[in-house]
């Protein structure tokens, strides 16, 4: 398909009439833009410019636009915010819905202010588009355990899910309280989960865990591995390539993302570190987060 936009050449992108893009609230994993969150980005935009294009995707199922944005809709809402005429745009042609809604998911979830009510809505998205729990975390780049825990939030009651959304619950105690079937017992747990929290007390209720050995060496199951990984950045503070190898064992992140883990640990403790060739070549080029 051609268009007759304007090339922006710094960019490689073209300049794309505002009038032209759709801006879709129920697509976008964030939902609308509200054109107050967006007045420090269309600062910055108005000072330095904008540093990285949106993406669009051809769409004919809106009346009066041509496109639909794939990524960058705060970016889209500052220069609405500016009442620019034009947008620099990338224009992705040949994308599914699902691949489109995935492009989408994994932008926002990168900007990590994403609670996890808001990140278990966008996976239910898939999963009602048909997709498996294991579908829908290859298509996200997710561990099946991360969409498990959250495909199983939103069957609790409304308030537990308001207080994992505030951050009263660890995704462990999360995975934990999915296996007990009453919804009574579970708010009664939460509720003494939150005032133990209040008291500012570390040893929190039991969630009625049969508690293993310690002394004994075993296979783990993914709560296991999510409390040990929790359990140490509580302690700490920080994550640490204890807890990455954790989480890459629980199937939570990819083999490119532990390397490029090692690779920053090992150098800002001065040890020589390479990744296995086989996939080297793939760490320099992992992008980087963008914004939504």
């Amino acid at each position: 398909m051609q268009y007759d936009y304007h090339r922006n050449e710094s960019m490689a992108a073209l300049d794309i009439p505002l009038g032209d893009v759709y801006s879709d609230a129920v697509f976008n994993t964030r939902g609308a833009i509200r054109m107050p969150d967006v007045v420090d980005l269309a600062r910055d935009i108005n000072t330095h410019g904008l540093l990285q294009p949106i993406t669009v995707q051809p769409y004919d199922k809106e009346p009066g636009y041509k496109l639909r944005i794939v990524l960058g809709h705060r970016r889209f809402a500052a220069f609405q915010f500016l009442q620019r005429e034009t947008i620099p745009a990338i224009i992705r042609e040949g994308l599914s819905e699902i691949e489109a809604l995935a492009l989408n998911f994994i932008e926002n979830v990168h900007r990590k202010d994403l609670n996890i009510l808001e990140e278990a809505y966008g996976v239910q998205r898939f999963l009602a588009s048909g997709e498996t729990v294991e579908t829908t975390a290859k298509l996200i780049n997710k561990g099946r355990n991360w969409v498990h825990i959250r495909k199983e939030l939103l069957k609790m009651p409304a308030p537990i899910q308001e207080d994992a959304a505030a951050g009263w619950l660890t995704q462990s105690q999360i995975l934990d309280l999915s296996e007990i079937g009453d919804y009574k017992e579970q708010l009664e747990i939460v509720r003494a989960i939150k005032e133990a929290k209040g008291r500012g007390e570390k040893r929190l209720p039991d969630i009625g865990k049969k508690k293993s050995n310690p002394t004994i060496r075993k296979k783990r199951n993914p709560s296991e591995i999510l409390d040990m990984i929790e359990h140490i950045i509580d302690e700490t503070g920080v994550a640490s390539p204890f807890t990455r190898s954790l989480a890459w064992a629980n199937g939570e992140i990819n083999d490119v993302e532990l390397y490029r883990e090692m690779i920053d640990y090992f150098k800002s403790v001065d040890v020589p570190y390479s990744p296995p060739l086989d996939v080297s070549h793939l760490i320099p080029l992992t992008p980087s987060p963008g914004a939504a």
